[in-house]
């Protein structure tokens, strides 16, 4: 469960880190040094719709005018904490019983389940309970990795004039995909060229198809 919990950490800062070295790339630096990972993380709105959802989950999915996402959210929210009460609650009455039973004492299920059938039970409600806790930290984590790449995507600059194109030739029977973008004219210089490059390696990589 800890190895879980770490993978879904590591993943976290990892989509959060890829998809802001992406937005930082089509800007220059404006300084020589480099920016720490938190102060890309943190900057501009996507940063704030992070830090909002960290402070205040759905905070985040407001900001971004998403306020639909958060009765999801906090439904989400809801069925876990029911859960870490419910499994909480009957761990603690099997593990009573299981120590009762242990010091021969009598308890509540003489009778009805053996020693090792209380421990069963209360190995179960016990990993139940793990999970639900796991459960709470991985929504929180994926309720400020929505917001956060949900807000890159508003913001992302795509002309109306982006399209695909799919070309046959008749002479060598090869298939060609093509990626056509027209930028604005009020767009920066340097991020026509950075758009460029992306669409010039694009077309590169899916320029030839067998078939």
């Amino acid at each position: 469960m800890f190895r879980l919990l770490t993978f879904v950490i590591l993943l976290y800062f990892h989509c959060i880190v890829a998809f802001s070295q992406q937005s930082s790339d089509s800007i220059p630096a404006e300084t020589e040094g480099e920016s720490s990972v938190f102060s890309v993380l943190f900057k501009g709105n996507p940063g704030k719709a992070l830090t909002y959802s960290l402070i205040l989950p759905g905070a985040g999915q407001v900001y971004n005018g998403r306020i639909w996402k958060v009765p999801i959210i906090y439904a989400g929210f809801g069925f876990l904490i029911y859960s870490v009460q419910f499994n909480s609650k009957q761990f603690k009455r099997f593990d009573n019983a299981y120590h009762q039973r242990v010091d021969s004492l009598k308890d509540e299920f003489e009778g009805i389940l053996s020693l090792s059938g209380i421990n069963s039970y209360r190995q179960y409600y016990d990993k139940n309970l793990q999970l639900s806790y796991i459960g709470i930290g991985i929504l929180y984590l994926l309720n400020g990795i929505e917001a956060f790449v949900d807000r890159h995507l508003q913001e992302f600059d795509v002309s109306k004039n982006l399209s695909f194109q799919y070309k046959t030739d008749p002479f060598q029977n090869v298939s060609q995909v093509s990626m056509i973008c027209l930028i604005n004219p009020e767009t920066k210089s340097q991020k026509q060229q950075y758009i460029n490059t992306k669409i010039q390696e694009f077309n590169n990589k899916v320029r030839f198809i067998s078939f």
